[in-house]
C-alpha cells in the first residue's frame, strides 16, 4: 500500500500494517458509504484472519486526517514515554472484526464503528528519520 501521505514517519512499520488505510481524498468522509466498506472491510477483514488476535481494527485516513495525526504525534514528542497509554484529540474513522472477550465472532465480518479518538502506545526508534518516537500500538477506541 502506498504511504502517499508520508504517515510512516509518525507510525511503525508494523502499525502501519495493521491497523492504517489510507485513502486518495482530502477525508475520509468525503468517500460514499460503499466506497469506503469496500477499502477498509477488506483490510480489517484480511488483518483479522492473518494475525491471531481478539480484535482487529483499522483507521481509515484522507489527507486531513492523516496530516491532524502527524501534527499530534509530532507536537506530542517531548512528552511521549512508552509505558504510557495516550488518547487522540481528534476522532478517526475505524473499521472493526472480533471481539475484546475473543469469544466466538460476535461480528462475523468487519464492520464501521464509527468515527472516534483511539488509545496508543508509542515506541522509542532511535536512529530513524523522523522523530524519535512513533505509534507502535493501538489500545481501541476511546
Amino acid at each position: 500500500m502506498a504511504d502517499f501521505y508520508n504517515v510512516r514517519e509518525i507510525v511503525t512499520h508494523d502499525f502501519y500494517n495493521r491497523h492504517i488505510v489510507l485513502v486518495h481524498q482530502a477525508t475520509a468522509a468525503d468517500l460514499s458509504e460503499h466506497d469506503l466498506d469496500e477499502v477498509a472491510k477488506k483490510l480489517a477483514e484480511g488483518i483479522y484472519q492473518a494475525r491471531d488476535v481478539a480484535i482487529s481494527t483499522v483507521l481509515v485516513l484522507g489527507q486531513q486526517e492523516a496530516m491532524s495525526l502527524k501534527g499530534e504525534v509530532n507536537l506530542l514528542q517531548a512528552q511521549y514515554n512508552v509505558d504510557t497509554v495516550y488518547t487522540t484529540s481528534k476522532s478517526y474513522p475505524q473499521y472493526g472484526r472480533g471481539t475484546r472477550a475473543g469469544t466466538p465472532a460476535a461480528k462475523k465480518r468487519a464492520t464501521y464503528l464509527g468515527c472516534l479518538r483511539f488509545k496508543y502506545k508509542v515506541m522509542a526508534v532511535e536512529g530513524e528519520h523522523g522523530p524519535p518516537f512513533k505509534i507502535g500500538h493501538y489500545d481501541g477506541p476511546a
